[in-house]
């Protein structure tokens, strides 16, 4: 099940980002740098909005379908209760900020961007996404990772066909990405409605099932607040002090770096579940052990890939103005392998309930992300919002080893998740955005590549052999 799931959480997280991949040097063709941050801002308060109005509820979700697996009444009763919960609160939120917010938005914000028509769309947006991610939130629980990437795939494919038929035929701008998303939204939304609403119908609704939501994810949310200003909150830092252009250019490095994000997250997404259930039917820790492993074989893979050979192909794929993500790509990457480690240590502090652990982590890092910030992005501009992600990355996963250790009770092979690690980070010395170009630095890559292809298969074919076979 956790090889099936992961596949498929992965191959959608792959042909999706390669889809943005592949389509950035579209967007960039009719976005300057300054209107594709305009996206990359927006974007980036919606990111904050739509977990922290989610009261950590779909986290709630997932931990809880053990309780009512084999009663599915009550569960439907669960998710529908919650889901009327969710609608309540952003909704009445939404009308305050539509109503009274302009104020505040231009005191909040260096006023580049106006409050009309970007802010009540994204509003309307973040509603919707919520409601798509706690349906979800659902899906994954029940390991139906194949309907949970529909919904993705289906979102992103209608986003990306009428953004960019609002951008290029109507000439629009950025808000015409803004439009392709609540559109999509919409359409998935009601067919969701249409084809499983009927589940969240019940005469058992109560708010003793939200309650114990709420026990549960509330002291979540610091942890979404805390994940929201390590992924996005540079974006605004560096549109604020830098200005839009190089917002551009950083979000698109970030983009370009969210293949390896979307990795980490989908097989986290497959492997929490399950994680579980081995815990609950006190499954010998082998397998975690060659889960986790599995895990560090692939994003030291991926994020190798993205340095030294992502990087020469984006500066060829897109406009000269967008040159600088050459320094701005590989330490975003390398911070995304440190997230996704981070995620696999912290397993038994879910587990155990321990959820408060974990909101302290992700604060302490969150506080070192904007102290970082602050202090280096007036001074190196974007590149120190790069190497500051990085750095907090590291910074949580290292709590993590601290607070988590004699929790796993299970015998991982540290020293060479280790030796991965060094591997992964000697890939700077070899980026080269003329890569292509130059026959000399394309011997040397190959012969990095093929050496460390040569280590992993040396330190984990038991892993690889088990998880192939």
């Amino acid at each position: 099940m956790i090889v099936r799931n992961s596949i498929i959480y992965s191959t959608a997280a792959v042909v999706t980002k390669l889809g943005s991949f592949l389509l950035l040097p579209v967007w960039t063709a009719y976005l300057s740098p300054a209107e594709y941050g305009v996206i990359g801002t927006m974007s980036a308060y919606i990111a904050m909005c739509t977990p922290l109005l989610l009261l950590g509820i779909p986290n709630a979700a997932i931990r809880q379908y053990v309780d009512y697996i084999d009663d599915e009444k009550n569960w439907g009763a669960y998710v529908g209760s919650n889901l009327i919960v969710l609608m309540l609160v952003s909704l009445s939120i939404y009308m305050v900020v539509v109503l009274f917010g302009e104020g505040a938005w231009s005191k909040m914000t260096s006023g580049d961007i106006s409050f009309y028509p970007y802010v009540p769309l994204a509003g309307y947006i973040v509603i919707l996404s919520m409601l798509l991610r706690y349906v979800q939130a659902t899906m994954q629980a029940r390991q139906k990772a194949h309907q949970e990437v529909m919904v993705t795939f289906t979102l992103f494919v209608l986003t990306s066909i009428i953004g960019l038929t609002a951008v290029i035929r109507f000439s629009v701008g950025p808000i015409g990405y803004f439009i392709g998303f609540a559109i999509s939204a919409t359409m998935v939304t009601i067919l969701l409605v249409l084809f499983i609403g009927k589940t969240w119908i019940t005469s058992s609704l109560s708010i003793d099932y939200a309650k114990k939501a709420l026990k549960y994810g509330l002291p979540l949310v610091p942890l979404a607040i805390s994940a929201w200003v390590m992924h996005f909150s540079d974006r605004i830092l560096v549109e604020s002090v830098t200005g839009l252009a190089q917002a551009g250019i950083y979000n698109v490095s970030s983009n370009g770096a969210l293949i390896m994000l979307f990795i980490v997250m989908s097989t986290n997404k497959a492997w929490t579940p399950q994680y579980f259930l081995l815990m609950k039917n006190e499954v010998p820790g082998t397998k975690m052990a060659t889960v986790v492993s599995a895990c560090v074989v692939l994003y030291s893979i991926m994020a190798i890939g993205l340095i030294v050979v992502g990087v020469p192909v984006l500066v060829k794929m897109l406009p000269l103005a967008y040159s600088g993500l050459v320094q701005l790509l590989p330490p975003i990457v390398l911070g995304y392998v440190m997230f996704g480690l981070y995620h696999l240590s912290v397993k038994p502090l879910l587990y155990l309930n321990q959820t408060g652990k974990m909101s302290l982590m992700m604060v302490v890092g969150a506080g070192m992300n904007i102290c970082l910030n602050l202090y280096y992005i007036p001074k190196y501009g974007a590149v120190a919002a790069a190497w500051t992600t990085l750095a907090s990355y590291s910074s949580m996963l290292v709590m993590a080893m601290i607070v988590t250790r004699g929790k796993h009770k299970v015998n991982y092979p540290f020293l060479k998740y280790v030796v991965m690690l060094l591997l992964v980070f000697l890939s700077l010395s070899f980026v080269n955005e003329r890569l292509f170009e130059d026959l000399w630095s394309m011997i040397r890559v190959t012969g990095y590549v093929a050496g460390s292809a040569a280590i992993v298969g040396l330190l984990f074919w038991k892993t690889i052999y088990y998880q192939l076979y």
